[in-house]
């Protein structure tokens, strides 16, 4: 804690439990979860705390694996969609992207990274927030409706296999997302 602004200092950025999704391919296919082979990372908007950012960003984009897009709210997503036979490759580019962020310093920036996944429900997405290192599950039931039941069905089965997000309060819905 800053002395004198009484300001913790920032959270890096934890990646090992996004990479522990792989692992996890056996109990998603279990509770009924297919990957659509779409994924984002988001990011916040580039202001005085992060002035690089938006170069950063662009560097990344450029590779040409990352549909760019901004939102109303000025959030960065990029959006990589593959083959959802390869779900450990679009994760292992979701975490690079993630990983470059955070060597830029700019891990701050880090909001949440996305999977896509269908279901016999409709979409499902999982939602991984860096700083905390968990993950919760979005049931989307209609225009900016939520399917609450299965999504605290997810996490009891997904509990034993995945970080998740012990604070409800957390599960932001992330309405208007690229992915599913």
């Amino acid at each position: 804690m800053g002395l004198l602004t009484r300001r913790r200092p920032p959270t890096l950025p934890d990646l090992s439990a996004l990479n522990a999704i792989c692992a996890a391919k056996p109990v998603l296919a279990a509770v009924g979860l297919t990957p659509t082979g779409a994924g984002a990372v988001c990011l916040k908007p580039a202001d005085r705390r992060f002035p690089d950012l938006t170069a950063h960003v662009d560097v990344i984009a450029a590779a040409g694996r990352y549909d760019d897009t901004t939102d109303d709210f000025g959030h960065r997503w990029l959006t990589r969609r593959g083959d959802p036979e390869a779900f450990d490759d679009v994760v292992a580019d979701l975490v690079a992207a993630n990983q470059r962020v955070i060597d830029a310093g700019l891990g701050g920036a880090l909001l949440c990274t996305l999977l896509g996944f269908t279901a016999a429900g409709g979409p499902t997405v999982l939602v991984y927030r860096a700083r905390r290192g968990t993950w919760y599950p979005v049931v989307p039931a209609g225009a900016q409706i939520r399917d609450n039941e299965r999504e605290l069905s997810l996490r009891d089965q997904l509990g034993d296999a995945l970080a998740i997000e012990p604070d409800l309060s957390k599960w932001s819905p992330l309405w208007d997302a690229p992915v599913p």
